[in-house]
């Protein structure tokens, strides 16, 4: 299904195009390889990719972006992980863990007094949102997962700049080691949310532009292999 923020990406493109005439466009996949136009709008048409555009001096560079994964964490590391979260941030590892990852959870005098919209390097934007914004979001994505019998949710950072590890009856856990990042291996935005079944299938998506049946399957903690199914046979289609 085309993507509706792909659809404005492209229509953007084209209509930038017509008025940017002396300019080449290059494309290249999120691997950093080069790859023939027709190549890219195959993949950006898809569920499985995004796309991120550069202009620069000379040059339009466009580029694919995941924009979900799926994936399976070794019986090693499974391992190591679960017992360092389970120990240090009691997550309850015999169930789906959805977790909320943040690279910097803010301490509260660092968030704007008023909502804002900033502008991102690539054409996208991010909100920037209140602490009260912040708290409320925490506490209902508690109650809708308080209603699920297979999975809980977690909030996890990798950096604390002073914000209460407790706050408001909510808490935010530090990633030990930074091992859910070493095990994903996978370079998503700052903020992603990453599913872990009891088994090592993993799922990962940033907030951009992911496939919200997906995860609504998912964090109920139901229908993993189907959707790991579909994700396998269109990545070979498309990788």
């Amino acid at each position: 299904m085309f993507k509706l923020n792909t659809v404005f990406f492209l229509c953007f493109i084209i209509s930038y195009s017509c008025f940017s005439q002396q300019k080449d466009t290059i494309y290249f996949n999120f691997s950093g390889e080069q790859i023939h136009r027709d190549n890219f709008y195959k993949k950006v048409n898809s569920s499985l990719f995004g796309a991120t555009m550069y202009d620069l001096d000379t040059i339009v560079v466009l580029k694919t972006r995941r924009s979900y994964l799926f994936g399976e964490i070794n019986d090693k590391e499974r391992n190591q992980l679960f017992k360092l979260i389970n120990k240090r941030n009691h997550v309850d590892t015999t169930k789906t863990m959805v977790i909320h990852y943040i690279d910097t959870l803010k301490a509260v005098h660092q968030f704007p007094r008023r909502e804002k919209i900033i502008q991102l390097e690539g054409g996208g934007h991010r909100h920037d949102i209140t602490h009260r914004t912040f708290i409320r979001g925490g506490k209902n994505c508690r109650k809708t997962f308080s209603k699920y019998k297979h999975s809980n949710v977690y909030h996890f950072y990798k950096f604390n700049n002073g914000h209460p590890k407790a706050f408001k009856k909510l808490t935010w856990e530090k990633d030990n080691y930074k091992l859910i990042r070493k095990i994903t291996a996978f370079d998503f935005k700052s903020n992603y949310v990453i599913a872990i079944s009891p088994k090592g299938d993993f799922f990962i998506f940033d907030w951009v532009e992911y496939p919200k049946n997906v995860y609504n399957d998912i964090k109920k903690g139901v229908n993993w292999k189907k959707h790991k199914k579909q994700f396998n046979i269109l990545s070979k289609q498309l990788l």
